[in-house]
């Protein structure tokens, strides 16, 4: 599973506050990938797990899909979030620093679970 956040501010928009005070942000459909289909409408997106963690300990980015030809061109890709793996099945395994970190918790708890034995007083 992938927890992400999504800046829709990094797709062509228009903040803007309704009468009521109200804040919204207006997305024009056909420049920003966005599409209306039968059931609802949708923004089709690339996601690229990373097997090392960046500077925020995220290994997710996602960006608006691009077609074959929009790729060929060089089009830059409009990147809109990052995110993390937060579960994944016993063989699958975390990023690097994932690991690390989830092999030293048990560690702690096993030292502080320790530390709270010795204390008893039989």
């Amino acid at each position: 599973m992938l927890g992400l956040k999504v800046d829709l501010s990094k797709l062509e928009s228009a903040p803007y506050t309704t009468k009521k005070g109200m804040k919204c942000i207006m997305i024009p459909l056909e420049q920003t990938g966005i599409f209306e289909g039968k059931k609802g409408i949708y923004l089709d997106l690339t996601v690229a797990v990373n097997d090392e963690l960046n500077e925020y300990d995220q290994d997710c980015s996602a960006w608006v899909a691009q077609s074959k030809e929009s790729r060929e061109a060089g089009e830059t890709k409009i990147y809109i979030g990052n995110g993390k793996v937060f579960w994944t099945d016993e063989e699958g395994g975390l990023p690097a620093k994932a690991e690390e970190a989830a092999e030293e918790k048990p560690k702690e708890k096993a030292a502080s679970t320790e530390e709270e034995d010795d204390d008893l007083p039989f």
